[in-house]
């Protein structure tokens, strides 16, 4: 069972990274994260643990914010 939070983090992460024309191998070697593993938060069958997250952050050039879909009032 997909809770939203995964959901959230798998959609907005591809989408974020095809915005930045970043393949998937390109985003594995920038965050040291297995393309595999990229592909299952991706399909939010999985969601990142904080140190993926930063990773995955870091090498799209984002905040954790941008990635978790956050909107400032």
């Amino acid at each position: 069972m997909q809770n939203q939070l995964t959901i959230i983090i798998g959609t907005t992460m591809k989408k974020l990274r095809q915005d930045r024309n970043v393949t998937l191998e390109q985003l594995s070697l920038a965050s040291g994260i297995d393309k595999d593993r990229l592909e299952i938060f991706e399909s939010c069958k999985e969601r990142p643990d904080a140190e993926e997250l930063l990773d995955i952050c870091k090498a799209l050039q984002i905040s954790i914010s941008d990635l978790l879909d956050v909107k400032s009032n």
